[in-house]
């Protein structure tokens, strides 16, 4: 019997030594195939494996971290299995010197610590990435497990992780973001926070990562350690160069292509401390942001994406600077002292109006932008402290509408070949314009549409000599305002009477019988819409409309003959 025991101790030592060998090769079945054993062993032992742990638990953890989907299924398994739940903080504390230990020693290692005479320099920088990176996720499980306060940490919070952030290999600073985003956002964030002035200076500057497949892990490192750290913007030396540059250049390139990055610029804003939104900062960033609209990293998957997140950031900025200058005149709240009463109306022109303009211009800019422009007015148009902008944008409109159409009659009387594009472009004016009013009235918000009307009778009267350029537009325009007012009674009728006399009385005085018919069946449709609206409507007392048309019955019949022709 004590022979039999012998033989067993003996077998047992071998294998313990030689199992952590067997975790490192680069055949991945290997790897796997090495729990089958353990775990038959570890059963057969039970207890008698304990004084054998401190050989083995190092090279098993770093095994569940493994780049193999396969191998640290078979670590977690075989682990759990011969370890309860339960137990898992004592078997990690009882080894845990030799577990950091190990860790360690596999930071400090490069590609050549893993080359040999049977080892292709291929084999060896793979085995380098592998553990490199497997130890680090080991390290964030480790210290989840042990807690905050233990004598071993300063040995492996050290250069030797934190060089990593620099690595030339994409998976490896996937681990080191992933490891410090989940301590920082742990009850063991202390571990970083006495560490900021070596930590802060890499975390901030992640932004200059080129890796499509770590976006994710970098901005969620980021915004955890901006939350959590406010004051680690301190321990940096130059902002600008080490943070801002970094990230306009990202914006520029369309992000990388990547679709998650957009939605973290609003959190990006909204933690950035406020000694840093400054003028500058806001018209580099926005412009920066629609600059990688050109990128030809941009899909039709990140398009909308951009696009929302710059309306996003832009409302939130707005909001924010209008709610700041209000602070400042009361003389109250923490963000007083950055109160600048200009610079919502400056960014709002450079980055709003300035675009809405684009929208209205550029022929191949993207379709989605008439949506995101008019729920973004709808939005801004619901924040009392945003009121003037609101009104800055109606009356901007009416302004800039009001000089292209006079460019657009010069054009149809003189109808030269050179003013053609300019014409196009009048045209694509009115219908872009016609198009965002109506996605704007959609919601039928009774505010909104008393600040956009006006605006719209004054457009259209604007086009009294250019009408013709985009008829159909201006009239599908009226139908939607009419359905509007019929089904809500939302608006003076006399503002409806404005705008019909503005597009329609022209129709007749002209009794242009170049009109289209179709055109003439929506003309018609929306009178008997108006006349039902009149009749229907007690509070009506002078509709001028219907008493021009009463007083010319001429045009009237020319229209109607027209339709039943």
């Amino acid at each position: 019997m004590e022979q039999r025991g012998a033989e067993e101790k003996a077998v047992t030592s071998k294998w313990t030594k030689t199992w952590p060998s067997l975790l490192n090769s680069s055949d991945h079945k290997i790897r796997v195939g090495a729990f089958k054993p353990m775990s038959a062993l570890a059963k057969h032992l039970g207890k008698r494996l304990g004084p054998h742990l401190r050989e083995i638990v190092p090279a098993w953890v770093c095994s569940m971290f493994d780049t193999h989907q396969e191998v640290q299924l078979a670590a977690k398994n075989c682990f759990n299995d011969i370890f309860p739940l339960a137990k898992h903080p004592e078997v990690i504390a009882f080894c845990s010197e030799s577990i950091i230990s190990f860790l360690n020693r596999n930071m400090k290692k490069d590609v050549a610590a893993y080359q040999s005479p049977n080892t292709t320099p291929e084999e060896a920088e793979e085995k380098y990435i592998r553990l490199t990176a497997a130890s680090i996720y080991a390290i964030q499980w480790t210290i989840n497990l042990l807690g905050e306060n233990n004598e071993l940490y300063p040995s492996i919070f050290s250069e030797s992780l934190w060089k990593h952030f620099n690595s030339n290999h994409a998976m490896i600073r996937k681990s080191i973001y992933s490891c410090v985003a989940h301590i920082s956002r742990s009850s063991n964030k202390g571990l970083i926070k006495s560490r900021l002035p070596k930590i802060a200076p890499p975390v901030l500057a992640v932004l200059s990562e080129n890796d499509k497949n770590n976006f994710s892990e970098m901005w969620s490192l980021l915004l955890t350690f901006m939350k959590e750290f406010p004051e680690a913007w301190n321990e940096l030396k130059d902002p600008n160069k080490e943070v801002f540059t970094k990230l306009f250049e990202f914006l520029r390139n369309g992000a990388g292509g990547s679709v998650e990055c957009y939605p973290c610029l609003l959190p990006f804003l909204s933690l950035l401390p406020v000694q840093y939104k400054e003028k500058k900062f806001y018209d580099t960033f926005f412009n920066s942001l629609w600059k990688g609209f050109q990128s030809d990293k941009i899909s039709k998957a990140t398009e909308g994406e951009l696009i929302n997140s710059y309306m996003e950031c832009l409302l939130f900025t707005l909001t924010k600077l209008c709610s700041f200058a209000d602070t400042a005149e009361t003389g109250s709240g923490s963000d007083s002292h950055s109160s600048d009463p200009s610079l919502a109306n400056t960014l709002f022109d450079s980055h709003f109006i300035a675009l809405f303009k684009a929208y209205l211009f550029v022929p191949k800019i993207s379709p989605l932008l008439a949506s995101a422009l008019s729920s973004f007015v709808s939005k801004l148009s619901k924040k009392p402290q945003c009121e003037e902008l609101t009104n800055i944008f109606f009356q901007g409109v009416s302004t800039t509408t009001s000089s292209v159409t006079m460019d657009s009659s010069a054009l149809e009387k003189e109808s030269k070949e050179e003013d053609l594009d300019k014409k196009n472009k009048a045209k694509l004016h009115r219908e872009r314009l016609a198009n965002f009013l109506s996605l704007l009235l959609v919601d039928k918000d009774k505010d909104l549409i008393s600040k956009a009307l006006p605006m719209a009778i004054n457009i259209f009267a604007s086009f009294k000599t250019a009408l013709r350029l985009s008829i159909n537009s201006q009239i599908q325009f009226i139908s939607d305002l009419v359905d509007i007012f019929g089904s809500d009674s939302l608006i003076e009728p006399s503002h409806c009477t404005d705008l019909l006399e503005s597009v329609l009385v022209p129709f007749f005085q002209d009794k242009a019988s170049t009109t289209s018919d179709s055109c003439i069946s929506n003309i018609v449709t929306i009178l008997a819409e108006i006349i039902s609206l009149r009749y229907n409507n007690e509070n009506v007392e002078d509709w001028s409309i219907l008493t021009y048309f009463e007083q010319d019955y001429s045009s009237l019949l020319l229209i109607f003959s027209k339709v039943t022709n």
